[in-house]
C-alpha cells in the first residue's frame, strides 16, 4: 500500500498489534441501533466470528446475516450467492423501516422522517482470502455488489464494507491496486504472517471518509480528543493510534527491513511466482500420496496455501462433527500430538463441507519435497488415529 502509487495516503493508514484488533477496533466504534445488521460468513475467522456473536448478544443486539461458502466451488457460485444474500439483506433492511414506521404522522413529521432517518446499518465483514480453507475471495467484486444491491456504500447508504485482509500483503499481490479499484471502507491486514515482519504487527487502512467512525483507539488513546471538542470528525485520527499504552514498537520498526529483504529476494512478483509454483506442485503430490483430493486442483482460489483432503471417513461415512463433537475434539488431540511431537512437523487440520482438510502454505524457503515429506507422514498419522479410534 504505498502512497508514492497513489493508493493510499499515510495518513490512512495505522499500526495495530494484529488483524483481529484492527477488526475489533472498527467493530466496537460504530454506533449499533436495532435493526442493524452484521454479514459474516461460516468461514469467518474465528476470533472474528466470535466478536460479531458478541455484538449480537449485547444491547441493541444488532442481527447477523451469515454467508455460507463450501468448497470445492467457482468464484462465479460465490459471486452469484453473494448477491442473493445480500439482496436478502437489503429486504429486511427495507422491512424494518416500514415495521417501525409511525401509522400516521403529519406532512410536516413525514418530510423529517424521509429526510432524515436512514435505513438500518449493514456492516459487511469480507475476508480477501479465507484462514481455513485457505483460499481467496473475489472481495473487490463483493464490495461491488453490496453497494449495488443495499443502496450505494458509505455513511449516505449506511452500508460499510469491513475487509479483514489477514493474508494478504505479501501473498496477494496485487493487493494495492484492488484497493485503489474496490475503495473499502475499512481494511486490516497482517505484516507478520506473509510480509515477514517480526510479531505482532498489522496494518488498518481507513480512507479519510471514514475516520470519523474511528472515534476511539482500544484501549483509549492518550492522544484521544474527546468529540465536543473535534472540530472534524476525523481529527487526530493517526495521532491516537501513535501511543495506545506501553508495547514493543519493534515489531512496527521491522516493516523497512523486511520491505528490504524481500526486495533482496527479487520481489513481490518473484517471491509470490516461486511460491505458486511450488504450492500447486506440492498439493498435487500429497493428494497423490495421500490418495485424496486437492481443494482448487485448477489453481482458481488458492494463492500461496493449498488445501488437500485427509484421508479420513467423510461425514457421509458417519464422522460429522455437528453430530460428534467430542469425536473430533479427539482426533485433533491425536492429530497434534502425534505430527507435532512424534513426527516434529506440522499442517493444521481443519472441518469443512463433510471432510477433515489440512492447509499447506509456500513460503520461499520451502520445495515440493518438503510437501512429500509431511504427506507421508500425515498418512502415517491419520491411518493411526483412525485404527485407534475405530473410525472405519
Amino acid at each position: 500500500m504505498s502512497e508514492k502509487e497513489g493508493d493510499v495516503s499515510v495518513d490512512e493508514v495505522v499500526c495495530v498489534p494484529n488483524a483481529s484488533h484492527g477488526i475489533n477496533t472498527v467493530l466496537r466504534n460504530f454506533i449499533w441501533e436495532e435493526g442493524d445488521i452484521l454479514i459474516d460468513c461460516n468461514t469467518t475467522y474465528g476470533s472474528v466470528g466470535l466478536t460479531v456473536q458478541y455484538l449480537n448478544d449485547v444491547p441493541p443486539h444488532p442481527k447477523i446475516a451469515q454467508f455460507t461458502m463450501l468448497f470445492p466451488t467457482t468464484r462465479t457460485k460465490i459471486l452469484e450467492d453473494w448477491r442473493l444474500h445480500v439482496r436478502a439483506v437489503q429486504q429486511t433492511r427495507l422491512q424494518h423501516e416500514s415495521s417501525t414506521a409511525p401509522t400516521t404522522v403529519s406532512r410536516q413529521e413525514k418530510s423529517n422522517t424521509t429526510t432524515d432517518k436512514k435505513l438500518p446499518k449493514v456492516v459487511a465483514i469480507i475476508d480477501s482470502i479465507i484462514s481455513l480453507p485457505g483460499v481467496s475471495l473475489p472481495w473487490a467484486e463483493m464490495i461491488q455488489i453490496l453497494r449495488e444491491e443495499c443502496g450505494g456504500g458509505g455513511q449516505d447508504a449506511n452500508v460499510w464494507s469491513v475487509i479483514d485482509a489477514a493474508h494478504s500483503i505479501g501473498q496477494e499481490v496485487t493487493l494495492p491496486k484492488s484497493i485503489s479499484i474496490a475503495q473499502p471502507d475499512f481494511l486490516v491486514t497482517n505484516c507478520h504472517k506473509w510480509l515477514f515482519t517480526k510479531r505482532s504487527c498489522a496494518v488498518l487502512y481507513v480512507p479519510k471518509r471514514n475516520q470519523h467512525i474511528i472515534k476511539t483507539t482500544f484501549p483509549t488513546s492518550a492522544s484521544y480528543i474527546p468529540l465536543k471538542d473535534r472540530k472534524e470528525g476525523g481529527e487526530g485520527f493517526v495521532d491516537m493510534f501513535t501511543w495506545t499504552g506501553t508495547i514493543d514498537f519493534i515489531p512496527y520498526l521491522s516493516v523497512a527491513h523486511a520491505l528490504h529483504f524481500r526486495s533482496w529476494l527479487g520481489g513481490e512478483q518473484v517471491i509470490n511466482e516461486y511460491c505458486r509454483k511450488i504450492g500447486r506442485e506440492g498439493a498435487k503430490k500429497m493428494s497423490e500420496i495421500l490418495g485424496t483430493e486437492e481443494m482448487d486442483p485448477k489453481g482458481e482460489h488458492e494463492l500461496n496455501m493449498v488445501n488437500v483432503a485427509l484421508p479420513f471417513p467423510s461425514s457421509k461415512q458417519g464422522l460429522d462433527p455437528s453430530i460428534d463433537i467430542e469425536l473430533i475434539k479427539k482426533i485433533d488431540g491425536l492429530y497434534k500430538q502425534k505430527l507435532l511431537l512424534e513426527q516434529n512437523m506440522f499442517s493444521p487440520a481443519y472441518w469443512h463441507n463433510g471432510k477433515l482438510w489440512t492447509r499447506c502454505s509456500a513460503q520461499v524457503w520451502v520445495e515440493v519435497e518438503d510437501f512429500e515429506k509431511v504427506a507421508l507422514a500425515l498418512k502415517e498419522v491419520c491411518k493411526e488415529i483412525v485404527n485407534e479410534l475405530s473410525l472405519e
